[in-house]
């Protein structure tokens, strides 16, 4: 469906904005005024696609397959919080995960990848509850490289269209700004 509206979703003042690399291809836009308002990441190499707009939903789809709404996020498992985090060690976000543990069900998942993009991918598509990247400051010697910012401007998007949250390790907003 095809809805006109009074105002329009972005500014004048938008930036496509994407990454490319072996494991994920993102494209975001992104409204110098309300930050991103479209995100689309595929990963090639399990044939999935997801896609949100700001008001639109955020859609999961599976090869050749129709799109699908994806799920809330938070919904992965009745039974325990699914927690997605680097497949590297960080003594402090062990502690961090000990300590949930000890509060409330958790099965954490360790999974190795580029960045956080695929922890990120796995909550968008229902596979996971949490994502936690350690803040740069505390990686120390975990091999996984910085996130890109456009890759982030697009799960930026999904998320918030999916139910979720998006912050830094602190709970501090992320800015989205496009500089350069």
């Amino acid at each position: 469906k095809f809805e006109l509206q009074h105002e329009p979703a972005v500014s004048l003042d938008a930036k496509w904005t994407w990454h490319v690399d072996e494991h994920i291809i993102s494209i975001a836009l992104v409204d110098a005024v309300h930050g991103p308002v479209v995100g689309a990441v595929c990963r090639p190499w399990t044939n999935e696609l997801l896609c949100a707009a700001v008001g639109g939903g955020t859609f999961v789809q599976n090869g050749d397959s129709a799109p699908q709404a994806a799920p809330h996020v938070g919904m992965a498992s009745k039974y325990a919080n699914i927690i997605h985090v680097p497949h590297d060690k960080c003594p402090e976000l062990d502690l961090a995960l000990e300590s949930i543990g000890e509060k409330m069900p958790t099965n954490v998942t360790q999974v190795k990848g580029c960045c956080c993009c695929e922890g990120l991918f796995e909550l968008v598509a229902g596979r996971a509850d949490v994502h936690v990247t350690p803040p740069a400051a505390l990686q120390g010697n975990m091999q996984q490289l910085p996130t890109p910012l456009p890759l982030l401007c697009a799960f930026s998007v999904l998320l918030d269209e999916a139910g979720g949250a998006f912050t830094d390790a602190y709970g501090q907003d992320i800015d989205f700004s496009l500089t350069g």
